[in-house]
């Protein structure tokens, strides 16, 4: 085993000798020390990490080149390749930081399969940590057994291991964190039963385990934290029914699940976030019934959904996000009644719903962003009456909304984006009088809304952007006057443009023109004397 030592020195000797390293050898209580080149005197502070550092393992290769980081990356990659020739060794990696010492201190550790019995393999007797220990070893396939009676920190253990087909059997007696545990280990299909009983965290465990299938019945009674725990688990199918009791993050515990058609039903009497946790979980036909009364985020919660037909009736009233909650949720046609007045943000929250066609009365009047809330939802004919007081985005809220034809009267006075707001809605032939007073981009407004025959008068006198307004709007005939005092030229290119292009129009009035501002109507309408501009 020295031999190969010495194997390992002569290939860093050849290609990174200017570096500043040391290695070490250890096995038992018998070492030897490998110095490549001397000490200088900055790096001396390292001699006395090592007095301290327990290296009773078999070898240790620690270094350091604190004058050229960028050469430890290339030198990571050569020694990985050089021992993975070599039939004696596996590698490994262990990574963590020196406080106040050094930004990062990398341990790579080479061990004897031939030995392992003999060996506590890092973890002696008294060690309680594995924090990162095969922290992306990628080229690794076995991993030797571990004792592990003592380890209270297994975080980020195998993270990006994505070569690694089997776990050890580990003895998680006492480990209380397993935090992205198993994090992107593509390779494994499952892992073995752990006695989990004291884990107060299990976030991203095995998020990004793409070929995992299925999951041991846990016991999760103390688990406080499981954001991400199965997200992009893509071959997960379903999972036990877990001890959720405690637990207070459910954010993207199953985001990405493609697989997942079950869900067991779950104690989240104490979940206050539950933003994207099922958010793409493309075979999900229906959720459990769950307790939601003290959650805050639904944001994304079913986005993506795309075969989920039943949502139970939840508790929503201490919810302040529900943004794209049941966005591109395609089969949906309708929502249970929710309690929304603690909500501030609706925006996206319908989006791509194309199978929507009612909605329930949803009391609105904290909500401030609207934007695309209905945006796509191409089989809604009508909206219900919404407290809009407080709303100040409405850009694309009814985009595309190709059969909606009636629109309620909503109170805009705090509206500043209505950009898009009524973008291709074909069978809008009318709209209620809103107050714009405060509105600063109508950019598409109105665009390919074929079938709308009359707009109101609207106060623009604070709109900075007209862009493509009522393009294609073929059925319009006339307009109000436009008060365009405050426009301004939006990413070089004139506020007004295309304003009235592929329309009927055969004449425009503005108020207020700014001086420095041309107006001709091939800006307007795209060609030339195709419209009467006047001014007053």
């Amino acid at each position: 085993m020295i031999d190969g030592v010495q194997k390992i020195i002569s290939v860093i000797k050849k290609e990174y000798g200017k570096s500043v390293m040391n290695i070490y050898y250890s096995i038992k209580n018998k070492k030897a020390t490998y110095h490549l080149l001397p000490l200088t005197q900055e790096s001396d502070i390292f001699i006395d990490i090592h007095k301290t550092t327990n290296i009773d393992v078999v070898y240790i290769c620690t270094l350091y080149s604190p004058f050229n980081l960028g050469n430890w990356i290339n030198l990571e990659k050569e020694i990985v390749k050089y021992v993975l020739m070599d039939k004696d060794y596996r590698f490994v990696k262990y990574k963590y930081k020196m406080k106040d010492i050094f930004p990062d201190e990398y341990r790579t550790l080479y061990e004897s399969p031939l030995e392992a019995d003999e060996l506590s393999l890092l973890i002696d007797e008294t060690g309680n940590r594995t924090f990162a220990m095969y922290e992306d070893c990628n080229l690794m396939q076995v991993i030797g057994k571990l004792k592990t009676k003592n380890v209270t920190d297994m975080c980020d253990m195998f993270a990006n291991c994505d070569t690694i087909t089997t776990i050890p059997q580990l003895d998680t007696s006492v480990t209380t964190d397993m935090t992205f545990m198993f994090v992107s280990c593509d390779a494994i299909e499952s892992v073995p039963m752990m006695d989990t009983s004291k884990v107060i965290s299990m976030r991203y465990m095995f998020a990004d385990c793409l070929k995992l299938a299925t999951t041991p019945q846990f016991d999760t009674s103390n688990v406080v934290d499981m954001y991400g725990m199965f997200w992009d688990c893509h071959e997960l199918i379903t999972i036990p029914r877990l001890d959720t009791s405690q637990v207070m993050s459910m954010n993207r515990m199953f985001k990405d699940c493609f697989a997942l058609n079950d869900v067991p039903q779950m104690n989240t009497q104490n979940v206050e976030d539950m933003s994207y946790m099922f958010a793409g979980c493309r075979k999900l036909k229906e959720i459990p019934l769950l307790n939601t009364k003290n959650v805050e985020d639904m944001s994304c919660m079913f986005s993506g959904c795309s075969i989920l037909t039943l949502v139970p009736q939840l508790d929503t009233h201490g919810v302040v996000d529900m943004s794209h909650m049941f966005s591109d949720c395609e089969k949906l046609t309708t929502i249970p009644l929710l309690e929304t007045e603690s909500c501030e943000d609706m925006s996206n929250m319908f989006m791509n719903c194309v199978e929507f066609i009612a909605m329930p009365q949803l009391r609105t009047y904290n909500v401030e962003n609207m934007a695309y809330m209905f945006y796509k939802c191409s089989k809604l004919t009508t909206i219900p009456l919404l407290e809009t007081e407080n709303c100040i985005d409405m850009s694309y809220m009814f985009g595309y909304d190709i059969e909606l034809t009636n629109v309620p009267q909503l109170d805009t006075s705090s509206v500043e984006h209505m950009n898009g707001m009524f973008i291709d809605c074909r069978k809008l032939t009318t709209i209620p009088e809103f107050n714009t007073e405060n509105v600063k981009d109508m950019n598409n407004m109105f665009s390919y809304c074929n079938e709308l025959t009359v707009v109101p008068q609207l106060n623009t006198s604070n709109v900075k952007d007209m862009r493509y307004m009522f393009e294609h709007c073929k059925s319009l005939t006339s307009l109000p006057i436009f008060d365009i005092r405050s426009l301004e030229i939006i990413d070089d290119e004139h506020p007004l443009h295309n304003m009235l292009k592929n329309t009927n129009i055969t004449s425009i009035t503005f108020r207020n023109k700014p001086n420095n501002l041309n107006i001709t109507s091939e800006i307007l309408c795209g060609k030339s004397n195709q419209i009467r501009i006047n001014f007053i």
